[in-house]
């Protein structure tokens, strides 16, 4: 009788055992996917006001630019030379002159460039030679034009208009009704130092792609060139805004979307 005491009492202390540690798995588990579920939430509510913070920033540039191309656009000077007349030396130091005195105002600014009907491309620094094996600035244009655009930016690219200088820029363009454009360099630097001053915890970084789905800026963009690193550009172009999960080079990854209204 008292071996079958002792032997229910040590079954009711084991399954009572079993029920507290169970009960203790499945509280620590629950606490744990709370924790996460928390953690990833507070992450995307974070990541997602950091790119719109830098959306906003990247779309006052863009409008800066562009203000800066309608200004010289409305020039008199530049209006007498888009009317297809020869300039004359007076005009066309006077107009290289402003668009040396735009540049001067702003350091983020690499290059202001005019290209009238007349055809004489006039730069903001008219001490620099011109470099004449240049592809010229149309091929880019023309294929980064949309219907109905007003403007064009362009992904990054390497300026090779001046013969002693090649930098990495943002361009913007706006074409006159007949012929010609003015075309607004924006120093690559400043769009990188922005991107790369947001830290997305350990590993995540921003990047940068226009409606064609070219990379504008990618902290790793080399490796994008070389084929070497992938992106789901696709299928960001298809989400325009919103969060996508995805399995990039191996790794779980979320990406956060938002599209310029620019």
């Amino acid at each position: 009788m008292t071996m079958r005491i002792r032997s229910i009492r040590s079954n009711l202390i084991l399954a009572f055992a079993l029920v507290i540690t169970f009960g203790m798995v499945m509280l620590g588990a629950f606490t744990l996917y709370v924790f996460k579920t928390t953690i990833l939430k507070n992450a995307r509510n974070t990541t997602s006001q950091l790119v719109g913070q830098l959306n906003r920033v990247i779309e006052a540039y863009i409008s800066y630019m562009d203000d800066i191309a309608l200004v010289v656009m409305g020039n008199a000077d530049v209006a007498t030379l888009n009317r297809g007349q020869v300039p004359d030396r007076g005009t066309a130091a006077r107009v290289e002159g402003f668009l040396h005195g735009i540049r001067m105002v702003r350091s983020d600014i690499d290059s202001i460039f005019l290209v009238p009907r007349s055809g004489l491309t006039l730069t903001s620094d008219p001490e620099r030679p011109l470099n004449p094996h240049a592809d010229g600035q149309q091929a880019w244009i023309d294929a980064n034009r949309r219907p109905g655009q007003t403007r064009i930016v362009s992904p990054a690219r390497v300026e090779n208009l001046f013969g002693d200088r090649y930098t990495w820029v943002i361009s913007l363009v706006r074409e006159f009704l007949d012929h010609g454009f003015v075309q607004v360099d924006l120093n690559y630097a400043i769009i990188d130092e922005l991107c790369r001053k947001v830290q997305l915890g350990a590993s995540g970084y921003i990047f940068i792609i226009n409606a064609q789905g070219e990379i504008v800026y990618h902290p790793r963009q080399q490796l994008i060139y070389a084929k070497l690193k992938t992106e789901r550009i696709s299928d960001l172009l298809a989400l325009r805004n919103g969060e996508l999960n995805a399995v990039i080079d191996g790794r779980e990854a979320i990406y956060t979307a938002q599209t310029s209204v620019q």
